[in-house]
């Protein structure tokens, strides 16, 4: 199953750079995430997708742990994290 998420925020304001991403699932949780829109190419770390079946969490600690974001941009953090939580449950569902 492929599920693409995009915050409900992000679809009613197309200016705002979207933070989203694209988890690949397979029925055991385990798959492939990459987010868009905090960094210059989609943000991807192999490592990270081995912990997708236990949530989303530990996947974006693991995935932002080198980042340096910014005051303007450090609510895109917890966002991801959100909106991959969204999408696991959507995909699980």
């Amino acid at each position: 199953m492929r599920v693409y998420s995009v915050p409900r925020s992000i679809r009613t304001a197309p200016t705002t750079k979207p933070s989203g991403y694209a988890p690949i699932l397979g029925r055991d949780g385990s798959g492939r995430v990459a987010f868009g829109g905090v960094a210059p190419k989609p943000w991807r770390v192999e490592a990270a997708e081995a912990d997708l079946p236990r949530g989303a969490k530990g996947v974006t600690e693991q995935v932002f742990a080198g980042a340096a974001p910014t005051h303007a941009n450090a609510y895109k953090l917890t966002l991801s994290e959100r909106t991959l939580s969204a999408a696991l449950n959507q995909a699980r569902a």
